[in-house]
């Protein structure tokens, strides 16, 4: 089988830019992957994209403010990652799709998939997608001034430094001075995303009803596999793939074993 060409482009969504990635061939069956925090789209998905856009017609969109030229939502809410989204597949004339997040990139997967059942065909959940359910004052609290600049401050220091990514990425080669670069620029669009899911009202659905994988990496630190086993009880229907010898990004860990877990389940 021969290997799909990717390509690269910029959208135009309204009045925002949206860098986007792409492999595969129109008329295939149409993925979206949704990227995490830990760096752009090309960190996240350089080694799995061509393999994938063999069989399917493959996207892979910066989320707002994560590249360059991907501009940042003016206020970024969970409604308006939701209406992203949305606008996003009516740009590609994307009517069915089987959509692919990993770690917070996960979490918006699953809400849209939640909301918009009569789109999302299939779902894959990676290293993420658990709903982190605050009480209302705790939620409230971080959104004031002194707490909130404290909390962001050291949730940025738990995921980013150098001494975190090594406990979170089990397979050191990843961690190379490009993807610790990429990383940096992709972090200023992180930070806003995460308050929103942390202190915004949670979705009113919230329960994916298609098809859905869990994919895990078993040396997960950040996540622990705890957590995705939480999500396997969640989502009905729902099954756990884990991939040996990989923390919390089994796509640039062990790609190999990543495209055998996620190819037969969009193939299906």
């Amino acid at each position: 089988m021969s290997l799909s060409r990717l390509t690269t482009s910029t959208l135009q969504l309204g009045e925002l830019r949206v860098h986007l990635l792409e492999a595969g061939s129109p008329g295939l069956p149409e993925v979206l992957l949704i990227p995490g925090g830990m760096g752009d789209a090309e960190s996240h998905w350089h080694k799995t994209l061509v393999a994938l856009g063999t069989s399917f017609h493959v996207y892979a969109p910066d989320l707002p403010g994560f590249h360059n030229e991907s501009d940042a939502l003016k206020k970024v809410s969970l409604p308006q990652m939701m209406q992203w989204i949305n606008e996003l597949l009516r740009t590609l004339n994307i009517e069915k799709v089987a959509l692919v997040g990993t770690s917070i990139g996960a979490l918006l997967a699953r809400f849209y998939a939640a909301r918009s059942p009569a789109v999302v065909e299939r779902l894959v959940l990676v290293g993420g997608g658990g709903i982190t359910k605050l009480p209302g004052i705790a939620r409230m609290l971080l959104n004031a001034p002194g707490i909130s600049q404290v909390f962001y401050r050291d949730r940025y220091r738990r995921i980013y430094s150098r001494e975190a990514l090594s406990r979170s990425i089990y397979q050191q080669d990843v961690l190379t001075e490009e993807f610790f670069q990429r990383l940096k620029r992709a972090s200023e669009g992180f930070m806003p995303l995460l308050r929103a899911i942390l202190s915004d009202p949670l979705p009113p659905v919230q329960t994916p009803t298609c098809p859905t994988l869990i994919i895990w990496g078993k040396e997960d630190r950040l996540a622990p596999l705890s957590e995705g086993r939480q999500l396997l009880r969640e989502i009905p229907s729902a099954e756990l793939v884990l991939i040996e010898q990989a923390g919390h990004m089994p796509m640039l860990e062990q790609p190999d074993l990543f495209i055998a877990a996620i190819k037969p389940f969009l193939d299906r």
